[in-house]
């Protein structure tokens, strides 16, 4: 496989999985921070009537777009100049860590807005 197609790839698929994680995601923040006894499904419902399940999904859309190319692309090339995958694995992790520590805090930030609004 070409290296920009899986780059594609490797975008697309982080794009998919943020839009599919995201709004469980909103819950399990809206349920971490809030002391009421309100059900994973109670939480659900308020804030789908609040329209904000896919609020602050922006950040961690893009960082998932951006994470997945640079992983996948740093771990090839590494993996192809130095032959050793425990290596090329341990950079690639580094590196979309660096990406992704910024943007959760980013992302939760914002889920939390419509707890405080």
């Amino acid at each position: 496989m070409l290296l920009h197609q899986e780059i594609a790839g490797a975008t697309i698929a982080g794009a998919i999985t943020t839009l599919e994680g995201h709004p469980l995601d909103t819950i399990k923040v809206h349920l971490q921070n809030n002391s009421s006894q309100a059900t994973t499904w109670q939480t659900g419902r308020m804030l789908f009537a609040q329209n904000a399940l896919f609020r602050g999904i922006m950040p961690p859309l893009l960082n998932a777009m951006l994470m997945n190319a640079v992983m996948f692309s740093s771990f090839r090339y590494i993996r192809e100049a130095y032959d050793n995958p425990c290596v090329a694995g341990l950079i690639a992790g580094i590196a979309t860590a660096c990406l992704s520590t910024p943007t959760d805090y980013v992302k939760i930030q914002a889920q939390l807005l419509s707890a405080k609004s």
